[in-house]
């Protein structure tokens, strides 16, 4: 699994969870340890308070819908757009099974996989390298545009009511 994090102005390194690892909430909430001091850096952590605005977004993959995941998410970043744990149910801000609906979905994971795996990797590692060279090949003017387009996305998936759309 890899992580990536983006915003106007912003782009994140890419963050790799150990090869062979199965993501639970658990390995996922490890994960912190490494987005965490990028997201300090980038957004400011001062006394104990965020130093510019910013929503940390995550889909409805069972790691991030762990009660522990939740309460980890809530007590650190600033705001985050909480997902449904259940279709039965509606107790969040964001429908648990919906894809493509964050940025990185509908815009860059295409771009990435267009350039990193248009040819067979011999290793994860020459894999991750062609994903690393890719991700920072991207230039700053895509993921802004991106970020500009999301609200009509959004706008897509209510007219949608949820349901099948196209991003077109």
């Amino acid at each position: 699994m890899v992580w990536a994090g983006v915003g106007h102005g912003v782009k994140s390194p890419l963050f790799f969870v150990p090869t062979g690892v199965k993501v639970n909430g658990d390995k996922y909430r490890e994960l912190r340890k490494k987005v965490l001091p990028w997201a300090r850096r980038t957004y400011g952590w001062r006394n104990g308070q965020w130093q510019k605005q910013w929503v940390f977004q995550q889909d409805g993959a069972p790691s991030h819908r762990a009660e522990e995941t939740r309460d980890l998410v809530r007590d650190i970043f600033p705001e985050c757009i909480k997902v449904d744990i259940s279709p039965k149910q509606n107790n969040g801000e964001w429908p648990p099974n919906l894809p493509n609906l964050c940025v990185e979905d509908f815009s860059l994971w295409s771009i990435l996989e267009n350039e990193a795996c248009s040819k067979p990797h011999q290793s994860i590692e020459t894999l991750k390298k062609s994903l690393v060279k890719a991700w920072n090949a991207i230039p700053q003017e895509v993921i802004d545009r991106a970020v500009d387009d999301f609200p009509k996305h959004l706008k897509k998936c209510i007219g949608a009511q949820g349901g099948h759309f196209e991003n077109k």
